[in-house]
């Protein structure tokens, strides 16, 4: 039985690892999605902004002025409407002209990933970029183009923070998005952080920075250990405040190939693993009961097989007191044929031998006369061959004929 449990909880281990490493898939493929989604709105956006010849003709001058007017309210409603967290009007040396999320930022010389790849391929790009400030935000750059001549180029962006709770309904699950503390500095972080008014935890882990979360509070079990342990490619489970945890490790790609951060996917498995320990005590409960069926069945059964034993072994006694009566009645049956072939025998020789002795009698009162002592010897005689005859005849009847096996050959048989 014990074994039985060990063998199902090591099969419902496998089965949950399966689902963890399935979920996971599914949050990396549901995210690339989203990302994917978000991309095309931008780019609808984008080219709306190109298609208004105002605006195209502020952008020409570098009117920023006249940019903020005729785009401020625009980017309002991206921002409420569709969380755009970013809009940049970059000149064509790479320099930016105006950021409607940090107007008093400008002048200052790009060379993000996304911005790079679409001047050298003067086409759209998008991808994930981590920021100075720790903001890992989806950038699509366009090269803005009229009549043949760059203008420049439009960049909008937006931080993913709001795809964690889409991911989280979608999937039932908690996500952990966790930024490579290479690629920042407290100073920056902690700026960031004020800029954006966003949450983070800089201090939780020594190797990552904490950018966002969808549960309330971390479990306290999660550690810099046990998040190497995840980053490695292998999954944990933990419990808290009698919760169990099944958590695993989705890396994070920015626009550039390289690896800035992770997703740590928590699945909360208290009701599964209580649902499975119930099963495990029902299938245990089942397996008692029908091995006491069986033990009650075998116990039935050797209790008949005991009293059928019982039954023989008694009626082999009973047959064989009667084996041994019946040989004492034909002991008793033989010596009683004995006993009568010996009075027999007794008087088959008594006749002869009263006859000797009463011959004998008479020879010796007429020793005088030799022919009668004669005729009396010879009836002694005669009556000694009888006595030796029928000895002879009662040996020849108890002997016990035998035979000689001998060649002989069949031609004399034949003749």
């Amino acid at each position: 039985m014990c074994v039985f449990a060990v063998a199902i909880y090591n099969i419902e281990a496998r089965i949950r690892d399966r689902d963890l490493a399935e979920r996971s898939a599914a949050v990396a493929k549901l995210f690339a999605q989203k990302l994917d989604k978000d991309t095309n709105l931008m780019l609808a956006t984008l080219r709306a902004m190109m298609a208004n010849e105002a605006i195209q003709a502020a952008f020409r001058r570098g009117d920023r002025t006249a940019l903020a007017q005729l785009g401020g309210e625009l980017f309002r409603s991206l921002s409420t409407a569709h969380r755009i967290t970013h809009l940049y009007f970059i000149r064509p040396d790479l320099v930016s002209l105006y950021r409607f999320h940090s107007p008093a930022e400008f002048g200052d010389e790009i060379h993000r990933v996304t911005l790079l790849k679409a001047r050298e391929e003067q086409k759209a790009a998008h991808g994930l970029e981590l920021g100075p400030m720790g903001t890992l935000t989806l950038r699509l750059v366009m090269p803005w183009r009229q009549g043949g001549e760059l203008l420049g180029y439009l960049e909008i962006g937006e931080e993913i923070e709001h795809l964690l709770d889409e991911i989280r309904y979608s999937l039932g699950i908690d996500l952990l998005v966790l930024v490579d503390k290479r690629y920042l500095t407290p100073e920056q972080w902690r700026r960031g952080l004020d800029l954006m008014q966003r949450n983070g935890n800089w201090e939780r882990f020594a190797s990552h920075a904490v950018l966002a979360q969808t549960a309330e509070e971390l479990p306290a079990a999660l550690d810099e250990r046990l998040l190497r342990q995840l980053l490695g490619g292998r999954t944990a489970e933990i419990r808290d405040f009698g919760r169990s945890i099944h958590l695993a490790g989705v890396p994070i790609h920015d626009a550039g190939k390289r690896h800035v951060g992770d997703l740590v996917v928590m699945r909360d498995i208290t009701a599964l693993e209580s649902t499975f320990q119930w099963s495990i005590v029902a299938v245990i409960l089942i397996s008692l009961l029908a091995a006491g069926g069986v033990l009650g069945i075998f116990y039935l059964a050797l209790e008949r097989v005991e009293r059928d034993y019982r039954r023989q072994h008694d009626l082999e006694h009973r047959l064989l007191r009667l084996d041994s009566e019946h040989r004492r009645i034909l002991q008793l049956e033989k010596l009683s044929a004995v006993g009568t072939m010996v009075g027999g025998i007794a008087h088959q020789l008594n006749n002869p031998l009263v006859g000797v002795v009463n011959l004998a009698q008479l020879a010796e009162r007429e020793a005088d006369d030799p022919a009668r002592t004669r005729e009396l010897l010879r009836e002694i005689r005669s009556a000694g061959e009888d006595c030796r005859d029928f000895v002879k005849r009662m040996l020849g009847f108890s002997k016990v004929s035998c035979f000689e096996g001998k060649p002989t050959p069949m031609a004399e048989l034949i003749d």
